[in-house]
């Protein structure tokens, strides 16, 4: 069971980079160090709020996407100093109680396989610039 852990960690750090490097707006939840990646979406020196409503419409674009499935969680009061260090990284400005975060979880260990990342990681950044391309009314 570790060496298949292994892989679906591996597939997530793949995911990070690929990600992180296609779409500097994408700001990951730090530490990440199983198979679960947060995320948020956030300009330099974003409001926390605006953040929240464009990783929202985010998640919602991924969520009727066919090819995806991705979960929405929010970090509430409890969470502030991870809040305050998430936004702090970006620049940004804490002016809201809580934060959205899309989560993705890899439990499948191939797509830590090249061939799936060649496949899977191009269609899931397009789908991301896709929805950040949108104007905000229509996200």
């Amino acid at each position: 069971l570790g060496a298949l852990l292994a892989e679906t960690v591996r597939a997530r750090q793949a995911f990070e980079a690929a990600l992180g490097a296609a779409v500097p707006e994408v700001r990951f939840l730090e530490p990440a160090d199983a198979n679960i990646v947060c995320f948020s979406v956030a300009a330099p020196g974003e409001a926390l709020s605006s953040a929240n409503a464009r990783t929202s419409a985010l998640f919602e674009h991924i969520h009727r996407s066919p090819e995806f499935s991705v979960s929405k969680t929010t970090l509430g009061a409890d969470y502030a100093a991870v809040i305050a260090r998430h936004v702090d990284g970006y620049g940004g400005v804490v002016d809201a109680p809580g934060m959205v975060l899309v989560r993705c979880v890899f439990m499948n260990p191939y797509w830590a396989a090249p061939e799936f990342r060649t496949a899977l990681f191009p269609a899931f950044i397009d789908l991301v610039r896709r929805s950040l391309d949108r104007p905000p009314e229509a996200a």
